[in-house]
C-alpha cells in the first residue's frame, strides 16, 4: 500500500525538524525505523547505551529479523522487501522504455556470488535474475565472464572488494559483446 511520506512541504519540514514526536510517528510507517533508537530516554545520555542498541539492531537485522531480504547467503523472494524491489526494477525499465530507449539490467557480482559460483552454487541474486527473466528487459548478468576466468578469485577484487583492473576488463568485454560492440 501506498503511503504519503511525512514530509510533504515546507512548512512540514519545518515543524518536523528538531521533533522526536514527529519522527516517531513518521517512524510507525518505516521499516528502518527502530524503536530501541528512537524511544530509548538513555540513547543520548550513555554512550554504552547507543553502542548496544546499535549492536543489537545490526544483529537482529542480519540474524533474527525474519523478513529479512537475505537468508543463508542468497536474496529470499519471500520477503516482504522483494517484491518492492522488481516493482523499482521493472518500474525503471518502463519509464527508459517510455523515454525511447532500451533499458537493460546489468547485475554485477559481489565476491560472495563468485565465491559461490564456483562451487556450484547459485549466485546471492539468482531470485532477482530469475524473476526478472520473465520480463522483456535483457539481463546481462556478469558472472558468466567471471565464471569463465581461469585465475583465482583473489584476482578479481581489491581490498574493500572493489573489483580489481582485470574484472573491470571482463566487465567491459562482456558488456560490449552483449552490446555487439566488441572489436570494430
Amino acid at each position: 500500500r501506498r503511503i504519503d511520506p511525512p514530509v510533504g512541504s515546507d512548512a512540514d519540514l519545518r515543524a518536523f525538524r528538531g521533533s522526536l514526536e514527529a519522527l516517531q510517528r513518521a517512524g510507525q510507517n518505516d521499516h528502518w525505523y527502530e524503536p530501541v533508537i528512537y524511544e530509548n530516554p538513555l540513547i543520548d545520555w550513555l554512550a554504552s547505551v547507543r553502542l548496544a542498541s546499535w549492536i543489537w539492531v545490526k544483529l537482529y537485522r542480519w540474524l533474527v529479523d525474519p523478513d529479512r531480504l537475505a537468508l543463508d547467503g542468497e536474496i529470499k523472494p519471500r520477503s516482504s522487501h522483494f517484491p518492492l524491489q522488481l516493482k523499482l526494477l521493472r518500474d525503471f525499465a518502463d519509464s527508459v522504455s517510455a523515454r525511447g530507449s532500451a533499458p537493460y539490467f546489468v547485475l554485477f557480482p559481489n565476491h560472495g556470488s563468485v565465491l559461490r559460483d564456483r562451487d556450484g552454487q547459485p549466485t546471492q541474486y539468482r531470485a532477482i535474475v530469475d524473476s526478472l527473466a520473465v520480463g522483456d528487459v535483457p539481463i546481462i548478468d556478469l558472472i558468466d565472464a567471471f565464471s569463465e576466468y581461469p585465475g583465482p578469485v583473489s584476482a578479481l577484487f581489491m581490498p574493500g572488494r572493489h573489483y580489481s583492473p582485470v574484472a573491470n576488463d571482463l566487465v567491459a568485454r562482456a558488456i560490449s559483446e552483449r552490446l555487439g560492440l566488441a572489436s570494430r
